[in-house]
């Protein structure tokens, strides 16, 4: 990589560590990464020491994937206020990153979490967003979802169901606190919808997370918050989708209901990015315990990708409220 990429990319690190992170002179901070990744890292390390933060790097072992919590990489955590997460990513991973973040968070630590980080979107990409801009239009739609009893999305290749959310409060990375997890590139708001109360039908025809865009659209049938069938044209990836919705009991189980704010972000088969991306939603089965009143305990998370959506609020009230038309807010 020549000077000039990497100067750019500690100046995004930077504007992250100050906008999102919200780091403070003399913050510790403890970048984790791998051999792939390396040159990130070195971005986030060389923007904290610019910013008078006490930053460390720890390297993942190179023997991968990694199924479990590395001893070795335990002993050195330590407890700083500052946890970055820059490092490649894949499906069998997934419980050793759950076990990461849930530890990171119980240090206390705010966590910035950037599974399959690429240079690019320092460069050019997401992390090149209008922070504050973006934080008004999670602030207004976040305030739109106060007193909602569920949700309503539709698309029109198919997608119809309704998600209950009454009682769990919506989150966004765009603001990391203190033993609490964000996204690089930030760029979105979640809940947790109820784990028994989502019905319907999602057609998914985006990505989903670890492994990249669709193939073909998949249909998902879900009953009372559990994925009960998969319909792909596809057999070999709706067989591997098989396998991880029931990696465990809890696997199959909503975990998640996200919507997508960052319009400086593109679609690129990597779920990071794709997820903050506007005129998206998504939806997540597996783990939760991190989010408001989150109950599902599975060892995986997995999110799945909905371009275009439209979508209502209904409130305990019984009234209703189109916030997305389409993939457009209406705010």
């Amino acid at each position: 990589m020549n000077g000039d990429d990497f100067s750019i990319m500690v100046q995004q690190a930077e504007r992250a560590l100050k906008s999102v992170i919200e780091a403070k002179e003399k913050d510790e901070v403890r970048v984790i990464t791998d051999e792939e990744s390396m040159e990130i890292a070195m971005a986030f390390h060389e923007a904290s020491k610019r910013l008078g933060l006490s930053s460390m790097l720890l390297q993942l072992p190179k023997k991968r994937p990694i199924k479990d919590m590395p001893k070795e990489l335990e002993e050195k955590m330590d407890k700083p206020d500052i946890f970055i997460n820059t490092f490649q990513s894949s499906a069998e991973e997934t419980p050793f990153r759950v076990k990461l973040i849930t530890l990171e968070m119980e240090k206390g630590a705010k966590v910035a979490h950037a599974p399959g980080i690429k240079k690019d979107m320092l460069i050019n990409g997401a992390l090149r967003v209008d922070y504050e801009a973006m934080e008004k239009r999670a602030e207004k739609l976040m305030e739109a979802f106060e007193g909602a009893e569920s949700v309503r999305v539709w698309t029109e290749k198919g997608t119809d169901m309704v998600l209950k959310i009454s009682g769990r409060a919506f989150e966004t990375d765009i603001k990391i606190k203190s033993s609490q997890i964000g996204n690089l590139p930030a760029g979105e708001i979640w809940c947790a919808p109820h784990e028994d109360g989502v019905n319907g039908i999602a057609v998914i025809d985006g990505s989903i997370g670890d492994l990249g865009f669709v193939p073909c659209p998949v249909k998902l049938h879900i009953k009372d918050g559990k994925v009960e069938k998969i319909e792909c044209e596809n057999e070999d990836f709706r067989k591997r989708l098989e396998e991880l919705l029931n990696a465990d009991e809890m696997a199959s189980v909503i975990g998640e209901l996200g919507i997508g704010l960052n319009d400086s972000a593109e679609l690129i088969g990597n779920m990071l990015v794709d997820e903050k991306a506007d005129r998206t939603i998504h939806i997540a089965f597996g783990n939760n315990l991190d989010f408001p009143g989150g109950q599902n305990d599975s060892s995986m998370h997995r999110d799945f990708l909905i371009k275009e959506p439209n979508m209502e609020i209904i409130y305990s009230d019984g009234s209703r409220r189109l916030i997305m038309k389409n993939g457009e807010l209406i705010l």
